[in-house]
């Protein structure tokens, strides 16, 4: 365990760093978010390694949503990687990540 450190031995790249927005929450400015043909720009995002969320303004989320088009557990592997790209560098996410799986008893 290695605490207000980091075990080199599980990092599969170098770290990378980002001057903070806004010291409180952790904010980073957002160069760009892009899906599927939505990109938004100028953005501002809190990274936080103990959140499993991805939330925002409803107006870009309802874009996303409609360029995506239903998702089921049965698509995830054709969906596309949500992009972020910070102080020049992307960050991808895939399907598997940024959609939470809901078990719906009927």
């Amino acid at each position: 365990m290695v605490l207000g450190g980091v075990n080199t031995a599980y990092a599969t790249e170098a770290f990378t760093y980002h001057d903070l927005i806004h010291e409180n929450y952790w904010m980073v400015g957002v160069d760009s978010m892009t899906i599927k043909g939505v990109s938004e720009t100028g953005l501002a995002g809190i990274v936080d390694t103990g959140t499993s969320a991805i939330v925002g303004p409803t107006a870009i989320v309802n874009k996303i949503k409609a360029a995506l088009g239903t998702v089921t557990c049965d698509n995830l592997s054709t969906l596309p990687d949500l992009v972020f790209t910070i102080g020049g560098k992307k960050y991808p996410v895939t399907a598997e990540n940024y959609v939470l799986k809901v078990c719906v008893s009927s």
